[in-house]
């Protein structure tokens, strides 16, 4: 009879995005892990990685600034 298991999910919070790549790999060589996703967080810092290299970003002085530009 085999006995049916219930993943387990284990999460590791990164400081460093740099060395995300390393992580996973180190991650995905241990026996049993299924799968090794990107958080909502890492993948927003990498949308953001990706506006400020595309130049949509908007530069303000101050918060006033910034409420003007947005016409609030």
């Amino acid at each position: 009879m085999e006995t049916m298991m219930n993943p387990t999910s284990i999460l590791v919070n990164i400081e460093d995005i740099s060395m995300l790549k390393e992580i996973k790999q180190a991650i995905s060589m241990i026996k049993g892990v299924v799968s090794v996703e990107k958080s909502e967080a890492t993948k927003s810092y990498e949308r953001s990685c990706a506006d400020v290299k595309a130049g949509r970003i908007i530069k303000c002085k101050d918060k006033e600034d910034f409420f003007n530009k947005l016409g609030i």
